[in-house]
């Protein structure tokens, strides 16, 4: 049984339960049992089916405040234990630092899900925060973080007193600096092999500064960078592959317009894959961990080996 919950602050966070008898339930809802208050949420917003069974875990990733493959370190915010205490189920957290430990990135998680939950495709792209891609090389997964995408543009949004740039709107009236593109476009994580991937503190601390020096109008600043996205994205795929887009940055339309005229747009799935398939990684990987299965695979995140990923906090 997959759970997606609301937030509480400022900080969104995903709490899922997983039943073993997935293909019984619907996902996405609350057993009506469960007290959501002991947890201090507001889930309002949730419809509570009166037919589904207990819950056998509970799956939380938390915040990524700190994500340092070097000093082998990944820290979310997060207390495991009390959480497990306050709702009374297990909980399975802390995924990424088993796969760090064995010298991998701990990231991406996403594979595992592209791979048994999505299979049929080329390419898997995942427009977060940090985009990431997934693809299968002469039977090998790889898979990494491509670049930062709506880091970059809601921090430009935010300029403009708006949480997000609707459909692209802002963007789309902006003209691309080809000097920020020239340099994006050869900056040394853009330019390096995989393994690799991204820390949020790395964004805002060197990233969004070099865009920042130029000075630029908001909407020439967004330009700039769908354009940067659109050109890297279309240096690594052929046209009329099949990929499977999710994530929230596939609502914006500007974006998904540009990728089409590149011959990249394709298999745009319902709102409920787009918005919620990390929420569904997260439960998946938890019931891999619950089974004492690999959740990470080394070919994408470069570990010594495949790593069951994730520490338990009994009840």
């Amino acid at each position: 049984m997959l759970i997606n919950a609301a937030h509480s602050g400022t900080a969104p966070f995903f709490y899922l339960l997983f039943h073993h008898n997935v293909n019984d339930v619907p996902p996405f809802a609350f057993h009506p049992d469960f007290d959501k208050r002991r947890a201090g949420l507001s889930f309002d917003h949730v419809s509570i089916p009166s037919t589904l069974p207990y819950p056998t875990y509970v799956s939380v990733h938390g915040h990524t405040v700190m994500h340092s493959p070097e000093y082998r370190s990944s820290w979310q915010l997060l207390n495991g234990g009390l959480l497990a205490t306050t709702i009374d189920y297990p909980v399975v957290c802390d995924f990424r630092n088993q796969d760090m430990g064995l010298g991998g990135q701990g990231t991406p998680m996403a594979v595992i899900a592209d791979r048994d939950l999505y299979p049929g495709y080329d390419y898997y792209i995942n427009l977060g925060g940090i985009a990431n891609i997934s693809y299968q090389n002469d039977n090998r997964w790889i898979a990494y973080d491509l670049f930062p995408f709506n880091q970059v543009l809601n921090y430009y949004a935010k300029k403009l007193d708006k949480s997000y740039d609707k459909d692209g709107a802002i963007a789309a009236q902006g003209i691309v600096n080809q000097k920020l593109l020239q340099q994006l476009q050869t900056e040394p994580y853009i330019t390096s092999l995989p393994p690799k991937s991204i820390d949020n503190s790395w964004v805002m601390e060197y990233w969004i500064e070099k865009i920042d020096a130029y000075n630029l109008s908001v909407a020439d600043a967004m330009r700039t960078y769908i354009e940067f996205a659109v050109h890297h994205v279309s240096s690594i795929i052929p046209a009329d592959s099949k990929i499977l887009w999710t994530g929230g940055g596939v609502h914006n339309k500007f974006f998904m317009r540009t990728i089409d005229s590149n011959g990249l747009y394709s298999n745009i799935p319902d709102s409920s894959i787009i918005d919620y398939k990390e929420a569904v990684l997260i439960a998946y990987a938890a019931y891999l961990r619950w089974q004492d299965k690999p959740n990470f695979i080394s070919s994408a995140t470069g570990a010594e080996r495949d790593v069951v990923g994730g520490g338990v906090y009994l009840a």
